[in-house]
């Protein structure tokens, strides 16, 4: 597999995209059982992908690296009632 991504841009894509909305979904769901909230859409989790193509001898081995945020920030009501709130998703209620 690492030989294909490392040929197949577009695969490569698909699979960082799939990875990085799965990190999301499962970032909101923790984030919003932890704080008892009734929807998710107001949470924005981070994550940063970044593709590392090659080894220390410069042979093809693609592999994937991920920064993901241990909670989401929670966008206020209405655009300008203020700054979103950090909420991390192992606080509890």
């Amino acid at each position: 597999m690492a030989m294909r991504l490392g040929y197949d841009r577009a695969l490569l894509g698909r699979v960082c995209q799939r990875f990085a909305k799965r990190a999301m979904q499962t970032l909101r769901g923790r984030t919003k059982r932890a704080h008892g909230l009734r929807s998710s859409c107001s949470l924005h989790p981070g994550v940063l992908i970044v593709v590392q193509r090659f080894r220390s001898d410069l042979g093809l081995y693609v592999h994937l690296h991920a920064l993901v945020t241990d909670g989401c920030f929670e966008a206020p009501a209405m655009p300008n009632e203020g700054n979103p709130v950090w909420k991390s998703c192992t606080a509890s209620k």
